[in-house]
């Protein structure tokens, strides 16, 4: 019935009606050609756009028609010299069709509702049309609303170098369970109609493994893998992962837990995506690691956030010159004020360019990539610490990691705060001793 189709979406609106305002808001969802929208293969990440229109305010008189368009993600499958599907006039088009469609769902039920649309942009004698094909509505619990998760962007994350109340984490646990992570959304998965079985994520990444970095597949895959799904404390939907992994001569067990946004969020448009969801990682040892600050004895935790950009170019980086019997330490930060904290207690810190240990071995320890160095504040940013895990570094010289060995250093730390600041060292058993 549609013929020479050449565009293919989907897409999600919710209309939120307050007592000053009215207002739609979505995102829309394209694919060029036969791509899939809703299950995506390989690279082939759709064209993502989100945008909000008021349609009425107490207090101003907005103009009407479209208005605040974000364009989020560029289409994976565009040849190169294309940025995007659909130009700013084919949008605003879209947008007062499905204004058209609101109004009169909005005058059959009235009040606060999600629509799904299906929409093509098909030949018609040359000349490209929008058409919508179907609409319905995304259905909501009474009194407690699930998400619908949606393809889109993936959220590419890191560890959060920040305090924060987590009683499990702390600068060692980061260290063992540095890693970077790919996430994204298998499919379109409504979860007021799905029942309790993945998988729902889809995620790629690397990990820290005694003494290297290691690539993972699909979590889903791994061994004695398990999906759950439960509610956290605040009411909100909480999916959970776990698999069985190997981590510093211990088998143990890895979690992943994935919060979504809460009931409250969710009534207002219950469409979410990969990158709007709140990401942990969770170890279970047989027995407690060592060396190991957490109040908890054989379970460890880090917050994973977006993975870090350049920080702040008008504050300049910090350098922590520490001597201890011979050694010295360069060691260069900067505060990130710009990341989103978990704890509003303190600000996330992290490692410069380089990292300079002398007079422990006989050439200078260079540590330059981000797995082999954690820098953690304490509470409140009163002091802080840094963790060097020179044998994870992929270019130290041979030379080096052996004499370390024969030393019995594995993790050298370093506490910085009112003082001149100490240098340790801990052994492959987990023993910690003053310089040597």
């Amino acid at each position: 019935t549609y013929p020479t189709e050449y565009v293919d979406r989907i897409q999600m609106v919710g209309p939120d009606v307050f007592l000053i305002q009215q207002h739609l808001e979505g995102r829309i969802v394209t694919q060029p050609g036969a791509a899939s929208v809703t299950n995506p293969t390989g690279s082939g990440e759709p064209e993502v756009a989100g945008f909000r229109h008021v349609i009425w305010d107490t207090f101003t008189n907005p103009p009407p028609g479209f208005a605040d368009l974000e364009r989020e993600q560029r289409a994976a499958s565009l040849p190169l010299g294309r940025d995007w599907v659909l130009d700013e006039a084919e949008y605003e088009e879209l947008y007062e069709l499905f204004h058209a469609v609101y109004e009169e769902w909005q005058s059959i039920r009235p009040g606060e509702f999600t629509l799904d649309f299906e929409y093509k942009k098909i030949d018609d004698g040359g000349d490209g049309k929008l058409v919508i094909k179907q609409v319905r509505e995304v259905p909501a619990p009474d009194g407690h609303a699930l998400p619908v998760l949606f393809p889109g962007s993936p959220a590419e994350l890191g560890p959060w170098l920040g305090h924060t109340d987590e009683p499990n984490s702390g600068e060692y646990a980061i260290q063992r369970l540095k890693s970077q992570w790919t996430i994204g959304a298998a499919g379109i998965v409504d979860f007021n109609e799905t029942p309790t079985a993945g998988p729902y994520l889809t995620a790629a990444w690397q990990a820290l493994r005694d003494g290297g970095v290691v690539e993972r597949g699909d979590l889903h895959l791994l061994p004695d893998s398990v999906s759950e799904i439960s509610e956290s404390a605040l009411g909100a939907m909480r999916l959970d992962l776990r698999w069985a992994d190997h981590i510093a001569g211990q088998d143990m067990t890895l979690g992943l837990s994935a919060t979504f946004p809460g009931p409250e969020v969710l009534r207002d448009c219950p469409v979410v995506f990969p990158s709007e969801i709140a990401y942990a990682l969770h170890a279970t040892y047989p027995v407690k690691p060592l060396p190991n600050r957490a109040s908890a004895g054989v379970v460890e935790s880090i917050v994973l956030l977006p993975r870090l950009v350049p920080p702040n170019t008008t504050a300049p980086d910090q350098v922590d010159t520490v001597s201890d019997d011979g050694v010295t330490l360069s060691a260069p930060y900067a505060w990130a004020p710009w990341e989103p904290a978990p704890s509003l207690e303190t600000r996330s810190i992290h490692p410069g360019e380089s990292t300079t240990l002398t007079g422990l071995t006989t050439a200078p320890i260079v540590l330059t990539d981000p797995w082999s160095r954690t820098v953690f504040p304490s509470r409140h940013n009163w002091s802080h610490y840094h963790v060097l895990e020179p044998g994870a570094a992929p270019d130290l010289p041979a030379s080096t990691v052996s004499e370390l060995f024969a030393m019995d250093i594995r993790y050298i730390v370093i506490e910085r705060g009112i003082g001149p600041g100490r240098i340790d060292y801990v052994g492959f058993d987990g023993s910690t001793r003053p310089t040597p």
